[in-house]
């Protein structure tokens, strides 16, 4: 199907999101022999192809990996992220700077890794709220650190202690502020956010 959603955050950055419904041959995307699973397979063809989508000028067939396994464009003139999850794939563009972006499923297995990525102030705030929206705050946290880890590009970093969303998301769509702690200066962050249906997607950027 055509692009499920879409957006121009900035002037220079922009977003979209695939809901998969095709084949794998429809993607006509080579895929890792790592990649065994064929869920897996169109999850890893369709996020390229939201990104072409997004970026025509960008050679998905020259794209490099860094040591972290993260894709980037090897003449250094787009920056990019990419995420998928069951019957979704997203990609976020940038002509300027690193972004982030990660999309996940609403599930209540997120209730089982609180404790390791929820930092001290993010677990006041989702005590406050009633529990029939505690899931969807969690959710949406978790992704949105995903989506700034994947911004930051360092690896073995803390996600509760380093990682930090200083608001909850109070509607289907909005920005909130946020903070990667770091050594010297902290970094902020934006972190665009969006529910539908049964997932959340969050774009992470300076």
């Amino acid at each position: 199907m055509p692009l499920f959603y879409q957006q121009n955050i900035n002037e220079t950055t922009q977003m979209a999101i695939w809901c998969i419904q095709e084949p794998l041959d429809f993607f006509e995307i080579s895929i890792p022999e790592t990649i065994v699973h064929q869920s897996r397979q169109i999850q890893y063809a369709a996020a390229r192809y939201v990104l072409k989508t997004i970026a025509p000028s960008l050679d998905i067939h020259s794209l490099k990996y860094a040591s972290s396994g993260k894709p980037f464009d090897p003449l250094g003139k787009i920056f990019f992220s990419l995420s998928h999850c069951n019957g979704y794939a997203a990609a976020i563009v940038c002509e300027h700077a690193s972004v982030g972006i990660d999309i996940e499923i609403v599930h209540e297995r997120i209730n089982k890794v609180g404790a390791k990525f929820l930092h001290s102030s993010e677990i006041q705030k989702i005590d406050q709220i009633e529990n029939s929206q505690q899931l969807m705050q969690k959710s949406f946290i978790w992704a949105a650190k995903e989506a700034m880890y994947k911004m930051n590009e360092v690896q073995g970093i803390d996600f509760a202690k380093k990682l930090v969303v200083n608001e909850l998301a109070i509607s289907n769509q909005g920005t909130v502020n946020a903070i990667i702690k770091q050594e010297g200066e902290d970094k902020m962050v934006q972190l665009k956010y969006t529910f539908d249906r049964n997932f959340v997607c969050v774009c992470s950027f300076e």
